[in-house]
């Protein structure tokens, strides 16, 4: 007959639980990293409406750029360094410049989906980066750079320590050039074959 303390049958669910967990990790290690990784990223839904449409029914520009800026302040905001939070000190967010690449532009009834993210922050400057796909199909990438203004100086100040370390970073580009201002070669626009529409804005 075998009899079982207390501390022994403790001392089982110890062990099995730790190599349980040890499996788990195991086979699912590669979702928990992917899961990491998403929680650093925003994602957000819009519909498009008939008003957000251009003459070829396809979702204006400006309104594009409504939806990044949008989803780059719910972001900033529900993180803890939004315009929120850092206006109480007289700072606020500007954005220049912006750098977008259109394969397609969503239609009318479609239901987008956008995510954006922090890449980088240094100083005053910070690198945000976007994607919009819809149904699983990527539509538009962008890179942003955004400077933290002082309100009384109107010139650059440095992003405070207690709102940096709220910025989780993701490293990783959107765009292939990220947010920089770059030389197009001078051609006819109906020589051009590719598909990639490239804007700069700043």
């Amino acid at each position: 007959m075998i009899f079982v303390t207390s501390a022994n049958l403790v001392l089982v669910l110890i062990f099995s639980f730790y190599s349980y967990l040890t499996i788990f990790y195991d086979i699912y290690k590669t979702e928990l990293l992917i899961w990491l990784v998403m929680t650093e990223i925003g994602y957000y839904s819009y519909n498009i409406r008939s008003y957000h449409i251009d003459s070829s029914s396809r979702l204006h520009v400006h309104h594009l750029l409504n939806f990044l800026q949008d989803a780059a302040h719910q972001h900033a905001d529900g993180l803890g360094f939004g315009q929120s939070q850092l206006s109480k000190i007289n700072l606020f967010w500007v954005l220049s410049p912006l750098s977008i690449e259109i394969s397609e532009l969503p239609g009318q009834g479609d239901e987008i989906e956008l995510s954006t993210w922090v890449k980088s922050i240094r100083g005053s400057v910070s690198e945000r980066e976007f994607s919009i796909s819809t149904n699983g199909k990527l539509l538009v990438n962008a890179s942003s750079l955004w400077f933290c203004i002082s309100g009384e100086t109107h010139k650059p100040a440095q992003v405070p320590k207690e709102y940096v370390t709220k910025m989780t970073v993701n490293n990783l580009f959107a765009t292939k050039l990220g947010a920089i201002k770059v030389e197009l070669p001078q051609q006819d626009a109906k020589s051009s074959t590719g598909k990639v529409v490239r804007a700069e804005f700043s």
